[in-house]
């Protein structure tokens, strides 16, 4: 295992101060020095019961104690060399404990003590020895899953210098302060062979897990997590231990380190689901983003878990894997978002961005908890109805539903949960609000809203019935209850106009579900990317026939940058009911696939080509883009779709790797090629622009739909591989 260079070791100071070179406040600075401090117990007795007595501290469980000691030591070259004298911290050496015994597979040494504070848990047949066999299974379990069934990079070892002794990971069974389950310590950070900054770690995982209710009387379950978590902790260090990013006052958060650990929890031990203790700190500030990490108190980064979780379940457990060797390959510094738009794009056949699998991740987290059951097919956590999440259908719960009459905005900039933070999610859902008064829009014809309850007689009979009961099942019912009407002359279409921060340079995610009112359950989502900008709008036909709309905004990028300056990005909403806009429903469907672009067959293998050429399908964006306008560019009189599409055209474009053009096709007009039924096709016969037959490889094609109204601007693209074989 001597394959990293010892001669490339780098001071820790060195290495530090190069990687986060921001200066860092000094309340900061004490506030990180007192968490190790606390963590490592170098506290006095009375500053440990200060420390604990702050309003700050919570008793709840503050799961790893990883990012305390990675803050510390990633910093710790910028602290104030006063502060360190005067508060007594010294970097923290391994715990000094008299036992030690090899798992069984001789992967790790596992140093405990039977007597003092840290006495191991002894509860257990053969008492504390026992017990310590036990925590050896459960590390060569971790291991095995981990390094041989999943794949992952071994860490490296620390037999290279004194303090690791030799090849076995060093397990610590401590007694850790507080509620903590463990740590990941990073031991002695190097540049390995390739030049990634990496480091050997040791692990301390709590003594008897006491101070865990949930878990004080099956303290096994608890190191099975522990073990599992802090275990890829160390596989994570061994891959680029800078993989954390700077969030706020100038400190880093590992926040895709924790998120990814937990997700390994899970991976390993399905049936514990430890993680379901922090959902809550994820459910009920879905406007937070995942980048998040406000100090060692907050457990938004482990509620997190959610986003690996959704990741792993729509693609495949390996697109984690992916996702970390690549940030290794990307070399030190945070770089797991941009590498999570290359792994989406690769994994997906370059059918989804990171924009757009991220607006699919807020629908996941919609239906969860109570909506579980009503998940459309495709759409859901394989445990989502054990979630314990605050989407709930209560009138209070301003989070996401909202009455009021029309028209009416949302007041964005005056409440945070309608500002989501970068890579957050904003949740509005209307409940019965196109129940309008016909009078309202001084309407000449008006027909039920179907606004329905479902009656039986228990005794007598409708209309002289003296016992009635509500029945939530349409058959059987005896009598229909119609109580509301709707003006069918003015409520053909709703507009929906949304201002975007236009700060914000990015595509918005944004969806909408649709939950009918006559089939119970019954839910139709439209998926769509708004274009960054700040004037857009959308049409919603016939909306009397919903019992309720849920829109979901998600202003998510790889762009790191735009949390770390910690600004709201503002959705301004307005809807207008009183000049409806006519729109052809031909060109609007609900189960329309968004962004659907693919050639067949692909690969091509020119020999087997009996008719010498490939077919491009692709799905006109019926979701979006052709309800998309400048707010001011339209007017009642007007057709939104022939505004667009008046003189649109698609067309495709063929480069090679090199990036030079090969071929474009012949240019079709976006009204020709419309077909609400399905794909429409145009094919390619492997030649260049000069007639010849291209050689083989690999060549990208982009599919552009282009408006003649603003001087050729590009609406949307897609892009897809192909690879030719001659």
């Amino acid at each position: 295992m001597k394959k990293y260079l010892f001669a490339g070791i780098i001071l820790l100071t060195i290495f530090a101060g190069a990687a986060f070179a921001e200066d860092i406040p000094i309340d900061v600075q004490k506030e990180i020095i007192n968490n190790y401090m606390y963590l490592t117990g170098q506290m006095s007795s009375n500053q440990k019961a200060a420390f604990e007595d702050n309003p700050d501290y919570s008793e709840i469980s503050h799961k790893c104690g990883m990012p305390i000691v990675h803050q510390f030591k990633m910093n710790y070259d910028k602290f104030d060399r006063n502060l360190i004298k005067s508060s007594g911290v010294s970097l923290f050496d391994r715990p000094v404990l008299p036992q030690s015994r090899v798992s069984p597979s001789g992967k790790f040494l596992i140093h405990y003590t039977t007597t003092g504070d840290s006495a191991v848990y002894s509860n257990v047949p053969g008492g504390a020895s026992g017990y310590i066999d036990s925590v050896g299974r459960i590390l060569d379990e971790v291991y095995n899953h981990t390094i041989n069934t999943l794949g992952y990079p071994e860490p490296p070892s620390d037999s290279f210098y004194a303090e690791g002794g030799d090849e076995k990971f060093d397990i610590y069974l401590y007694d850790l302060p507080g509620a903590y389950y463990g740590l990941a310590y990073p031991d002695s950070i190097f540049e390995n062979t390739s030049g990634d900054s990496v480091s050997t770690a040791f692990l301390e995982l709590d003594n008897d897990y006491k101070s865990l209710s949930q878990y004080r009387n099956r303290p096994l379950d608890a190191v099975r997590v522990t073990a599992a978590h802090e275990f890829f902790h160390m596989v994570q260090f061994g891959i680029d231990v800078t993989e954390s990013e700077i969030v706020s006052n100038a400190v880093n958060g590992p926040a895709w380190m924790e998120m990814s650990a937990v997700w390994m929890e899970e991976e390993i031990y399905d049936d514990i689901n430890d993680y379901y203790n922090y959902l809550p700190f994820y459910f009920n500030q879905p406007w937070a983003s995942i980048q998040q990490f406000d100090g060692a108190g907050d457990l938004h980064p482990y509620a997190s878990v959610v986003y690996p979780l959704f990741l792993s379940e729509k693609y495949d457990s390996d697109i984690i894997k992916a996702i970390w060797l690549k940030c290794g390959e990307y070399g030190s510094g945070p770089h797991f978002l941009e590498v999570m738009d290359e792994v989406i794009d690769s994994v997906s056949g370059s059918s989804e961005t990171y924009e757009s699998a991220f607006a699919e991740f807020a629908l996941w987290n919609y239906f969860t908890g109570s909506r579980a059951s009503i998940a459309p097919d495709g759409y859901g956590y394989s445990e989502r109805d054990s979630y314990d999440t605050e989407f709930s259908d209560d009138p209070a719960d301003e989070i996401i539903r909202m009455e009021y009459n029309y028209p009416f905005s949302v007041p964005g900039n005056e409440n945070y949960k309608y500002n989501p933070f970068h890579n957050g999610a904003f949740y509005l859902k209307m409940n019965n609000v196109f129940h309008l008064l016909p009078e309202y829009f001084n309407c000449t014809d008006s027909v039920p809203a179907f606004d329905t309850t479902y009656w039986v007689c228990n005794s007598g009979s409708f209309p002289n019935c003296t016992d009635s009961t509500e029945v939530t099942s349409v058959d059987p019912y005896e009598v229909l209850y119609v109580d509301t009407f709707v003006c069918i002359d003015s409520l053909d279409v709703m507009k929906f106009i949304v201002g975007l921060d236009p700060a914000f340079s990015n595509p918005w995610g944004f969806s909408i579900i649709y939950e009918d009112k006559l089939i119970k359950d019954s839910l139709t989502i439209d998926k769509m990317i708004f274009p960054a900008g700040s004037g857009l709008g959308i049409d919603i036909l016939e909306p009397s026939k919903y019992n309720s709309v849920t829109f979901v905004f998600t202003p998510a990028s790889s762009n790191r940058h735009f949390f770390t300056s910690n600004d709201y990005y503002i959705a301004s909403f307005v809807l207008n009911t009183l000049n409806p806009i006519p729109l052809d429903s031909t060109y609007f469907s609900h189960e329309t696939k968004p962004e659907l672009f693919y050639p067949y067959p692909n690969p091509a293998v020119y020999s087997e080509l009996a008719e010498k050429q490939i077919t491009f399908k692709f799905q006109p964006w019926a979701d979006s883009t052709f309800l998309i306008r400048s707010i001011d560019s339209v007017n009642a009189d007007t057709s939104i779709t022939d505004i667009l599409l008046d003189g649109a055209f698609f067309a495709i474009d063929i480069f090679n790797i090199n990036g030079e053009l090969v071929r474009s096709l012949e240019k079709v007009t976006a009204l020709d090629l419309l077909s609400p039924e399905g794909q429409d096709i145009t094919s390619w016969d492997l030649k260049n622009e000069s007639g010849q037959d291209v050689a083989s490889g690999a060549y990208l094609a982009y599919l552009r739909l282009i408006s003649s109204l603003d001087e050729g601007k590009v609406l949307k693209e897609l892009k897809t591989k192909i690879a030719i074989i001659r």
